[in-house]
């Protein structure tokens, strides 16, 4: 895919940078160590609390010990202390780069693109990110947590473009499609393209910009510009 004629390129990051996140794995665990039932706690932790975790409202730990009340449950310190630490040890696991993210980032900024990233994510990620080793080849970093708006607000397209110096028009945006990412940077002015990685593109309600997505679709970064 041509880049040339952008100054910028705002990144997904799982999914796309990093593997997909695999949710339904590291919650299981979760609620095993919490002993709550599976289907009660997944849908409470990944979507009916999802906003507040990662837009900073709550931490992990009060989301947790919330999430345990509501479901009448009556669980220790220790238990909410080994359930957030499931969590973010497998965040820090599931920060490792894709095979090729290093070497198309190192390319992209020796082409001189400036490069950002939007995430929608808790203090997991946050808390560890500057050790993460793709960190130090992003120019800009806009983690949800941290500035209280998720995707597709457009509030948070602008907060990237305005870190990295840069219009929304002179922007490229990359995503899988998740939390209608593609469509809101689209509405910010930006163009927008797909990640698609064949082995991870089966239906994903947490993808709903990938069905049908009308646009360029990428399925390597090795795609972004010709080799130096």
């Amino acid at each position: 895919m041509e880049v040339e004629r952008y100054s910028g390129i705002i990144f997904d990051l799982f999914g796309t940078l990093v593997p997909a996140y695999r949710h339904r794995e590291v919650l299981m665990k979760m609620a095993a160590e919490l002993r709550l039932d599976t289907e009660m706690f997944i849908p409470a932790f990944a979507e009916e609390t999802r906003d507040a975790r990662e837009t900073g409202q709550i931490t992990l730990s009060d989301n947790l010990r919330a999430i345990c009340a509501s479901l009448g449950a009556t669980v220790g310190e220790a238990e909410i202390a080994r359930a957030v630490t499931i969590r973010r040890d497998f965040t820090i696991q599931a920060l490792s780069p894709r095979h090729g993210t290093v070497e198309a980032l190192t390319r992209l900024r020796d082409r001189g693109l400036a490069l950002a990233l939007i995430s929608d994510c808790c203090e997991a990620v946050s808390e560890v990110w500057k050790s993460v080793p793709i960190a130090s080849y992003i120019d800009a970093s806009i983690l949800s947590c941290r500035v209280g708006v998720r995707k597709p607000d457009l509030r948070i397209y602008r907060l990237a473009c305005d870190a990295l110096g840069l219009t929304a028009s002179t922007c490229l945006y990359i995503g899988d499609g998740g939390s209608h990412e593609l469509t809101g940077a689209q509405r910010a002015g930006m163009d927008a393209a797909l990640f698609s990685v064949p082995e991870e593109s089966g239906h994903d309600p947490y993808r709903p910009d990938a069905a049908g997505w009308p646009g360029p679709v990428i399925h390597s970064l090795g795609e972004l510009g010709p080799p130096n």
